[in-house]
């Protein structure tokens, strides 16, 4: 069980860290997109990418190439700023993890003891769920403005109800470590 909790923390940091190296890779690029736009312009141009890009990407790529062949900066830096939130919210929920995981073994320096069953917990677990909830939303919202912007022809939002319904999911046991933490507490203040 020890080396599982290790694995799941080692591996909840890994991905932490990677997600938080997206985002910053995101904003540079949303930067370069302000600063020096017709980067981008020029890479297309490099070896029939543009072509590659039109005929073979989804249509959220394809909304990012005018038809004269050079970027869409608004569609770019409007997914540039989704991606910034949804690698940031991931980020946290695997920081989450990561903490819980410490919290159970007693290395996490913010928790009093070594038990799952403590008000740190129980709220890093509500704010998971609340970060799975979170993506759809944000999501949503970004299609609704690529959708005011290119048309209901062009773009439909959709919300992918597999995350509302982990969030209400982990909702859920946040409401079952918060009594385990309550009984806890009444067990403790009985010793």
């Amino acid at each position: 069980m020890e080396n599982l909790n290790t694995v799941a923390k080692i591996s909840a940091k890994i991905i932490e860290i990677s997600f938080w190296i997206v985002t910053g890779l995101v904003i540079i690029g949303l930067g370069l997109t302000i600063i020096y736009p017709n980067m981008f312009n020029e890479i297309l141009q490099i070896d029939g990418a543009n072509v590659y890009l039109k005929a073979e990407m989804s249509n959220d790529v394809t909304l990012m190439i005018n038809q004269d062949g050079s970027v869409n900066f608004t569609t770019l830096r409007l997914g540039c700023i989704l991606l910034v939130f949804i690698c940031s919210i991931m980020a946290m929920i695997a920081r989450n993890i990561n903490l819980i995981f410490k919290s159970m073994d007693g290395t996490n320096k913010n928790t009093k003891k070594a038990s799952p069953f403590q008000l740190d917990v129980v709220r890093m677990v509500r704010e998971i769920g609340i970060f799975f909830i979170a993506i759809p939303i944000i999501t949503l919202i970004f299609e609704l403005i690529m959708m005011t912007i290119y048309g209901p022809s062009t773009y439909s939002p959709s919300v992918d109800i597999h995350n509302v319904f982990t969030g209400i999911i982990v909702l859920c046991l946040s409401q079952v470590f918060a009594y385990g933490s309550k009984l806890e507490e009444d067990v403790d203040g009985l010793i």
